[in-house]
């Protein structure tokens, strides 16, 4: 049997976030903050933390996404729309392999999806983060 090297589930997620956001005026989604980034517009980073191989086929991985969006005094956009990106990425079964066009995404460990709460930063925004976690294949 042939191994298979685990899928790229930043590019993956971070397309499927822009195909299922639309409505929040100025938002990007990338995986990593860009340089210069003074929180003048709604950000969504997603990370991938890696995990386990778990078959010749399939990966464990833990994914953390931030939610940059409002001022701190005033999070509220900020959660709703963290809350929001929460309920799509544990969308089962719309999210995975076979409903969600591309997905690698073959099962959500619920107990592994946690979120969103608020984290302090340097920047002036508001941010919330989650975490997920999915058993991935590259077939």
């Amino acid at each position: 049997m042939t191994s298979l090297a685990p899928p790229d589930l930043e590019l993956w997620l971070c397309s499927w976030i822009r195909r299922k956001v639309t409505d929040v005026p100025g938002l990007t989604v990338g995986n990593k903050v860009p340089a210069g980034y003074l929180a003048q517009h709604p950000l969504i980073v997603v990370r991938d933390d890696s995990g386990p191989k778990l078959s010749p086929v399939t990966f464990d991985r833990s994914v953390g996404v931030s939610v940059y969006m409002g001022s701190r005094q005033n999070g509220k956009a900020a959660r709703d729309l963290a809350a929001r990106l929460f309920a799509l990425l544990t969308d089962d079964p719309n999210l995975l392999y076979g409903f969600a066009d591309g997905s690698p995404i073959i099962g959500i460990t619920d107990e592994g999806c946690t979120g969103p709460h608020q984290v302090d930063d340097p920047l002036a925004a508001a941010v919330f983060y989650s975490t997920f976690e999915y058993t991935v294949t590259n077939w």
